[in-house]
């Protein structure tokens, strides 16, 4: 037998509003500061050898490292030590801070010299570029990452790119996004604006063809 009218379910009662003590609340989110991060590395709540990073205050996993990878890191690193000057450093895999709810480990970063480092760690103002190899973290590279190095203010971006063999160029940073990009393939040098010592062949940093 159906309900009869007067007992018909609120829920199914045309234009009734649920009493805003009867709903449900949303659910809290918690933005972690890069102290807080830290703060529960050291507490052991994270382990120390998980590769994670903080993105916009939430805690997200690394892809991990293929051969691949560590062979064009490598080859970067030895690269371009050889040709920066005595007043930019070759980071590699360490953190850059960002506005203080995001810490990042981009593959390599090459950086000014910071004033008080030992305080402040490196700042996205110090970087002048940064790269990230990419295979299986492509898509976060070109999406999330991107955002978060444009929104800096990182003046050069480059993604290099495993699976098709080139690396992608990004400047001029505005917003969440880069107004320009190029691709650079094999039989190509990608040069730096930012730092104009820098040129990279970039068939020394992507896997040979079949």
């Amino acid at each position: 037998m159906g309900l009869e009218p007067h007992l018909r379910p609120l829920r199914d009662t045309p234009g009734l509003n649920m009493p805003a003590t009867l709903q449900s609340p949303p659910p809290k989110t918690y933005r972690f500061s890069i102290e807080d991060y830290l703060e529960m590395e050291r507490g052991g709540i994270l382990a120390p050898d998980e590769r994670l990073e903080l993105i916009d205050g939430q805690v997200v996993p690394m892809s991990p490292i293929g051969n691949r990878h560590v062979a064009s890191v490598l080859a970067l690193d030895l690269l371009l030590r050889r040709q920066v000057p005595e007043s930019i450093r070759v980071v590699v895999q360490n953190a850059v801070n960002i506005q203080g709810h995001t810490q990042v480990q981009p593959d390599i970063a090459l950086v000014s010299l910071a004033e008080n480092l030992w305080e402040n760690g490196i700042s996205a103002a110090d970087c002048r570029l940064v790269i990230e190899v990419a295979e299986a973290s492509l898509a976060q590279d070109r999406g999330r990452k991107l955002e978060v190095y444009a929104r800096a203010g990182i003046p050069e971006y480059w993604v290099v790119d495993l699976v098709s063999r080139q690396v992608e160029v990004y400047r001029e940073p505005r917003g969440g996004s880069y107004r320009r990009m190029e691709r650079v393939g094999v039989g190509q040098d990608c040069a730096s604006d930012e730092v104009p010592s820098v040129r990279v062949a970039v068939e020394a940093v992507v896997p040979p063809g079949s």
